[in-house]
């Protein structure tokens, strides 16, 4: 069932602009990582899926038996296991065309008032994951001038990261609110940076979708792969360190009232 809406919600792109194409989706064990691996997959991109455990990306890969997905264990809280991936994917594909940073820890929910209760180690750990990993990984890979000439990043994001309204949720909001600063300051930094280049760093805010996070939801993550297709084939030029919702909603956190559709 979840392969048809896979297939449909790929219909409208071509995949000869995919195929060759490099991309890194981190997280892609389960829930939205694993479902926009597929879909670059069943496109022709070359896929490197990761994620702390194996076995959940080998049934992502056994899902759909293709050989264009390529499994990379990879612990991204641990600075040495994202520099082993990177050094990977630049020894054996040469460039990267895009990285999706889906891989995500969750609110604690045996804690009411995390920020009260929790431990620096514990905070820490949640920040590592979502917050500092996908900007170790993405100004990495510029440092080391593996992307493709035209690069795309896209930050898996949450409206948690603005509208801080649950209560056992405090560590888990903290973690998205600095994320969604971190995509938007480093996309700035890059376009006064690298001016000549075709590169474009932004944020889509998920859905609450079925997933490990998730899993009494009703609403399927295949709902986030039309934009992030749509973010991947953007032309140069087009929109960075902006915010986007699966709808296609540009977001503006600071005025709610000016949600635009741009894409």
């Amino acid at each position: 069932m979840i392969h048809n809406k896979i297939l449909s919600e790929i219909a409208p792109f071509k995949s000869s602009f995919f195929e060759k194409r490099v991309y890194w989706v981190t997280g892609a064990g389960t829930g939205y990582g694993k479902v926009i691996a597929q879909a670059l997959a069943f496109l022709g991109a070359n896929v490197i899926i990761s994620s702390r455990r194996k076995t959940a990306l080998q049934e992502c890969k056994q899902d759909i038996n293709l050989n264009n997905l390529d499994i990379l264990v990879c612990d991204i809280t641990n600075n040495n296991s994202i520099d082993y991936a990177i050094e990977y994917i630049k020894n054996n594909y040469g460039k990267c065309d895009g990285i999706i940073h889906s891989a995500a820890l969750p609110p604690d929910d045996t804690k009411t008032y995390p920020l009260l209760d929790s431990s620096f180690d514990e905070l820490l750990s949640i920040l590592h994951t979502n917050t500092l990993a996908p900007w170790y990984i993405s100004k990495t890979i510029i440092d080391k001038n593996i992307y493709a000439e035209s690069f795309r990043t896209i930050f898996i994001s949450s409206e948690a990261g603005f509208s801080c309204k649950t209560l056992s949720s405090g560590i888990y909001n903290l973690s998205k609110t600095a994320l969604n600063s971190m995509a938007s300051s480093l996309a700035l930094e890059i376009e006064a940076k690298y001016k000549n280049e075709d590169i474009q760093f932004n944020t889509l805010v998920a859905d609450v979708a079925l997933s490990e996070m998730n899993p009494n939801s009703d609403t399927s993550p295949t709902i986030i792969i039309n934009m992030v297709l749509k973010l991947l084939t953007q032309p140069k030029g087009k929109p960075n360190g902006m915010f986007f919702h699966s709808n296609g909603e540009n977001l503006y956190f600071l005025n709610r009232d000016k949600h635009e559709r741009i894409l």
